[in-house]
């Protein structure tokens, strides 16, 4: 077997290889500086304003600024400018007096995926073999992997609104902060 083909067939998914799979998925050769993932989308600059009580309970140093630069980017998930039933994303990026946070979100709760192999299979199951996706493949796939079965079942009963107003972005990261009180660390998304 070959080494490129051993690969293939491994179940390690570092960032090289997920970045082949979404090429692999999504170029389009007619477009060849085109985005192979969220390609529809808009940003914008601003600030952002902080509650006055923001670092009232929180121990969070980058906070304590009047208002923070910002640049965001609101997008659709996937490549295709046409596909209404994807996750909206919502990326900022908050430029600080002394450093600056990058947080990437998405208008879902749970995430399809909770390691970097089930997020390249997920994707990399789609990938048509000689001009066919291996349909059988992916039905034993959405039946065995909890957090693929979980993210369709949320997606059907979620629904796509279609406006940008009041949608909720959750982070795909959990961050911690400190509880001003207690010194305790708290997870927040």
């Amino acid at each position: 077997m070959s080494q490129a083909n051993e690969d293939k067939n491994s179940n390690v998914y570092d960032t090289q290889r997920i970045a082949d799979i979404f090429y692999t998925l999504n170029y389009d050769k007619n477009d060849p500086k085109g985005k192979v993932n969220h390609a529809v989308g808009f940003c914008g600059n601003g600030f952002f304003i902080l509650a006055k009580d923001i670092t009232s309970k929180l121990d969070i140093p980058f906070l304590n600024q009047k208002n923070i630069d910002a640049q965001v980017r609101y997008s659709l998930g996937g490549a295709l400018k046409t596909d209404k039933s994807k996750p909206r994303g919502l990326a900022i990026k908050l430029n600080g007096e002394n450093e600056a946070w990058t947080m990437v979100m998405l208008n879902t709760e749970i995430n399809f995926a909770k390691n970097p192999q089930e997020f390249g299979q997920f994707f990399e199951m789609n990938i048509p073999v000689n001009g066919k996706v291996d349909k059988e493949n992916i039905a034993k796939l959405m039946k065995e992997v909890d957090s693929y079965r979980n993210f369709v079942e949320y997606n059907s009963k979620r629904g796509i609104t279609p406006s940008v107003s009041n949608i909720e972005f959750y982070s795909i990261h959990t961050f911690m902060f400190k509880d001003k009180k207690s010194g305790d660390m708290i997870p927040a998304r």
